[in-house]
C-alpha cells in the first residue's frame, strides 16, 4: 500500500503530486521511502535534506538520524540554526548522546559521523556505520524512522562513479526491511545517472541558477531543481526555481506559476 506524505517546503508538495510516497513493501516491514537529493557543491543539498527529514519526521512522529560522512555535526547544526523556522520545534543533537525524553511536539535530529574507515575501506564499512549509529541512537532513547546520509562523493569513493550498485540496492532494502526513510544526499559534478539515481524512489537534482539572483531578500539566491524520477507517483516535468531563506529554508517556485 502506498501513501503520500505532505511535507514542509513550499510548492514541493505540487511537483511530486501531493508529497513523498510512502510504501510497505511486505507484510512483515513499515513504510519505507528512499529519496536522493543531488547537485554539485552549493546547490544547497544539506539545507534541503534536513528540511525534508523534519517535515517527515514529524509527520511520522519520530527522531531523524544524520549520518555524516564529511560534513561536521557542530557544521549542520549551524547551517540549521540559520534556515530553521521560529514556529517549529526541532533541534540538532550532537554526540555523545545522553539519555533524555523528547519535549513536546519536538523533532529531533541526531547528528554523528560515520565511521567509514581510511581510503578504500568506504564501501565495505558505511552499512555497519550506520547499522552502530542507529544503535547509538535508539540507546539515547530516540526513535529514528527518518536516515540522512550527507554526503554521498566520489572523494569518499561513495559518488557516482565509484559506488557500486549492490552498495545503493542494499541500502534502499535496509530501509525497506527497518521501516524507514531514507534520504541521501549525492555531490556530483555532472547530472548523468548514478547507481544512487536508479536504485532511490524519488530523484531531486539541484543546481545553481546562471540567472543573477532571485527577486527578494538580497540574501536569496535563487537555484533550479528537476524531478528526475518519481518512482511511485506522479510528478511535474520541466526546471522549477527554489531559493533557501533565512528562518524559513527551501522555498520552490513551481514553473506553472512563473509570470513569463
Amino acid at each position: 500500500m502506498t501513501r503520500t506524505i505532505p511535507v514542509g517546503i513550499d510548492g514541493l508538495n505540487l511537483l511530486l503530486g501531493g508529497g513523498i510516497p510512502v510504501l510497505t513493501r511486505h507484510e512483515d516491514f513499515g513504510e519505507s521511502a528512499t529519496l536522493l537529493v543531488r547537485g554539485p557543491p552549493g546547490s544547497g543539498k544539506t539545507i534541503f535534506g534536513v528540511q525534508l527529514a523534519g517535515s517527515l519526521a514529524r509527520s511520522l512522529e519520530c527522531d531523524v538520524a544524520y549520518g555524516c560522512v564529511e560534513l561536521l555535526p557542530s557544521e549542520l547544526a549551524a547551517q540549521h540554526a540559520g534556515i530553521k523556522r521560529e514556529d517549529l520545534a526541532e533541534r540538532v543533537v550532537m554526540a555523545p548522546f545522553t539519555k533524555e525524553e523528547p519535549r513536546a511536539n519536538e523533532c529531533r535530529i541526531f547528528a554523528e559521523m560515520l565511521d567509514i574507515g581510511s581510503s578504500g575501506d568506504e564501501v565495505a564499512k558505511l552499512g555497519d556505520a550506520i547499522e552502530h549509529v542507529l544503535r547509538v541512537i535508539e540507546r539515547a532513547g530516540g526513535q529514528p524512522r527518518v536516515l540522512v546520509i550527507d554526503s554521498l562523493s566520489d572523494g569518499y569513493n561513495l559518488g557516482a562513479t565509484k559506488a557500486p550498485r549492490e552498495l545503493a540496492d542494499a541500502l534502499c532494502k535496509m530501509a525497506a526491511r527497518k521501516g524507514m526513510v531514507l534520504i541521501l544526499l549525492e555531490e556530483i559534478v555532472e547530472s548523468r545517472p548514478s547507481p544512487w539515481s536508479f536504485a532511490t524512489d524519488v530523484v531531486l537534482q539541484l543546481s545553481p541558477s546562471e540567472d543573477v539572483a532571485a527577486s527578494g531578500p538580497s540574501d536569496s539566491f535563487e537555484r533550479r531543481l528537476t524531478v528526475a524520477k518519481n518512482r511511485l507517483g506522479p510528478s511535474e516535468a520541466g526546471v522549477h526555481r527554489y531559493s533557501i531563506l533565512p528562518n524559513w529554508g527551501v522555498n520552490v517556485l513551481p514553473n506553472r506559476d512563473r509570470d513569463t
